[in-house]
C-alpha cells in the first residue's frame, strides 16, 4: 500500500534528525514504560528508513555470527536470497547490535495495562530468531537446481552454424570417404552442395581442415613410395596404404584438389554476394531495377555481383555463360558508368574474347589486378571483338572496379 503524503513527510523529517543515541543502563532505569517504548520505537523506525536493502543480509549474518543458535549455520544463511531479509527485521537487528536491550520489564507492564491489547511483550531476540529460522526454511531451495527439469543450453550463432555444416556437407564428405574404403569411385561437387544447403565461405574452414589432412597424407604416401623412404613414419604410412596402388592414390589426390578448387570458388562467390556497407546513390536501384543479367552460372560456378555496383564503377567485367565470352568495359567519366534500360552508358573503350577454358580463366578475372588480368588476357589466342554494351540474361556480372 503506498504511503500517504503525511507519512512521507513524517519519514523525511525523521531521517533529517540525528541517529538515536542508545540510553545508558541508568537512564533506562529512570524511564517509564511509555518513555522506553517511544524511544525504542523511534530508533527502530530510524534504522528501518535509513537502512539499505542490500545491508539487511549483512546485518543478519553479523547477528547470527554472535548467536550460538545460528553461528554454525552461516553457510546456509549466505545461500539464501537477499530479498528474504526484510527491512523491519534489519531494523530490529540494528537496534540489538547498537546496544538496545532486547526486553524491558517496565515497557511490558505498560503494554499489558493498555486497554484492548492482547498477549505479552516478547523478547526481541525471540522475534529475530523466529524470523531467521523461517528464512532458513523458506530459502533452503533458493540455490538448488531442479535435477528433473532439463537444463536449457543456449548455443551461440557460431556453434549453431558449425552444427549445420557437420549435419549437412560434412556428412556428404565422410560418406564419400566410406565409399572409397569400399572400393567405389564416388565424387562430390562441393560448390553445388554449398548452394543446396545454403552455406557460405564461413563453412570453408571446417571442410578444408579435413580435405587438407587427407591430401597431405596421400601426397606424403606418393613421395615415400617414389623416394623409397625407410624411416619409421614413412614405413608405417606405406604399410597402412599397401592395399592401394599408385593409380588409385593419384585419383584420390585429383578429386581432393578439385574439392579445394571448388572451395576457392565458393569463397569468391560469397565475396561477390557480400553487400557493401557504402551508401549507394539513390538512383542506382532504379537504374538497374529492370536490368537483365544471370544471377549465377551453375555450369562454371560463378556468381554475379549486385548490379547496383555497376553505377559509379570505372571498369566492368562480364561473362557470357552461353557463348563462353569474356567482356571488359572501361570509362573515363569521373562519375563512372550508368545504365539506361539494357544499355551500359558512358563506355570509353571495350574488348572481348571467347574462352576455350573458362574454368581456368574465370578465377583470374575474379581475383587478379587490372594489369595481371591484361597480361593473361593478351595470352588468349581467340579473336578479339568489340561488344555492343548491352545486357541480356546470359551475362554474369563478374566484377566492378572503381577508380582509386
Amino acid at each position: 500500500m503506498p504511503l500517504t503524503r503525511k507519512q512521507k513527510a513524517r519519514n523525511a523529517a525523521m531521517l533529517k534528525t540525528a541517529e538515536p543515541v542508545v540510553p545508558t543502563q541508568l537512564e533506562i532505569e529512570k524511564m517509564t514504560g511509555y518513555e522506553f517504548g517511544r524511544a525504542k520505537r523511534n530508533a527502530t523506525e530510524y534504522y528501518r528508513l535509513d537502512g539499505n536493502k542490500k545491508d539487511s543480509k549483512k546485518l543478519a549474518l553479523q547477528y547470527a555470527k554472535n548467536t550460538p543458535q545460528f553461528s554454525q549455520r552461516l553457510k546456509e544463511l549466505r545461500a539464501v536470497k537477499d530479498w528474504r531479509f526484510s527491512a523491519p527485521l534489519a531494523a530490529e537487528i540494528s537496534c540489538m547490535l547498537k546496544g538496545w536491550p532486547s526486553y524491558n520489564q517496565k515497557y511490558a507492564e505498560y503494554w499489558k495495562s493498555l486497554p484492548g491489547t492482547t498477549g505479552d511483550v516478547k523478547d526481541t531476540k525471540e522475534y529475530i530468531n523466529q524470523q531467521l529460522e523461517r528464512i532458513l526454511i523458506e530459502g533452503a531451495n533458493d540455490n538448488k537446481v531442479d535435477e528433473e527439469k532439463p537444463k536449457v543450453v543456449r548455443k551461440s550463432p557460431i556453434e549453431l552454424y558449425k552444427e549445420k555444416v557437420w549435419d549437412t556437407v560434412m556428412g556428404d564428405v565422410y560418406d564419400m570417404e566410406d565409399d572409397w574404403i569400399e572400393g567405389k569411385h564416388t565424387t562430390i561437387d562441393i560448390y553445388q552442395l554449398f548452394q543446396k544447403y545454403g552455406l557460405t565461405s564461413k563453412a570453408n574452414g571446417i571442410v578444408e581442415e579435413v580435405i587438407n589432412r587427407w591430401l597431405v597424407e596421400y601426397t606424403e604416401l606418393m613421395t615415400a613410395r617414389k623416394q623409397k623412404l625407410d624411416d619409421d613414419w614413412n614405413q608405417q604410412l606405406i604399410e597402412g596404404y599397401s592395399h592401394l596402388d599408385n593409380k588409385e592414390v593419384k585419383w584420390r589426390i585429383s578429386q581432393l584438389n578439385k574439392i579445394m578448387e571448388d572451395l576457392n570458388k565458393v569463397r569468391l562467390s560469397t565475396k561477390a554476394n557480400k553487400t557493401t556497407r557504402i551508401k549507394k546513390p539513390k538512383a542506382a536501384d532504379k537504374q538497374v531495377a529492370k536490368l537483365n543479367y544471370m544471377p549465377e552460372c551453375v555450369e562454371h560456378k560463378v556468381t554475379s555481383v549486385h548490379p547496383t555496383t555497376i553505377i559509379g564503377a570505372h571498369r566492368l567485367i562480364l561473362f557470357n555463360c552461353k557463348d563462353k565470352k569474356i567482356v571488359e568495359y572501361f570509362t573515363d567519366r569521373v562519375d563512372g558508368f550508368e545504365v539506361k534500360g539494357q544499355a551500359l552508358q558512358h563506355v570509353t573503350s571495350c574488348r572481348g574474347k571467347k574462352l576455350r577454358k573458362p574454368d581456368d580463366f574465370l578465377p583470374i578475372a575474379l581475383s587478379k589486378t587490372e594489369k595481371q588480368f591484361d597480361k593473361e588476357y593478351q595470352k588468349l589466342t581467340t579473336k578479339e571483338y568489340n561488344p555492343n554494351g548491352r545486357f541480356n540474361n546470359n551475362f554474369v556480372i563478374l566484377r566492378t572496379d572503381k577508380r582509386r
